[in-house]
């Protein structure tokens, strides 16, 4: 089974780069089905954990085989919430916050 959630964000890049800090992990730019401007978040476990942070505008639609796409405008806020473990220190969080 691999673990992962797909978030959207207004600035992939730095989203996925604080993600990457906060759980020690790898992130790269990853063409989601061609799509630009998509990133992944590697966790590098034994379950193949990932988080993949796609453009704001960017809509999963479910189909019947597989998942398509569309950009649309959307709302600037979203219902997604996500609890992490991470094994930094406290202080190390709050930096990697602030910056």
């Amino acid at each position: 089974m691999l673990h992962h959630i797909s978030i959207s964000a207004n600035d992939p890049p730095r989203v996925a780069q604080v993600l990457a800090e906060l759980i020690s992990a790898k992130c790269f730019e990853f063409p989601l089905h061609g799509i630009q401007g998509c990133y992944r978040v590697i966790a590098g476990d034994s379950y193949g954990s990932s988080i993949e942070v796609m453009p704001q505008n960017l809509i999963l639609i479910p189909g019947s085989e597989e998942v398509n796409f569309e950009t649309r405008e959307v709302s600037q806020v979203g219902s997604v919430h996500l609890a992490l473990s991470v094994s930094i220190r406290q202080e190390k969080n709050q930096e990697i916050g602030q910056s």
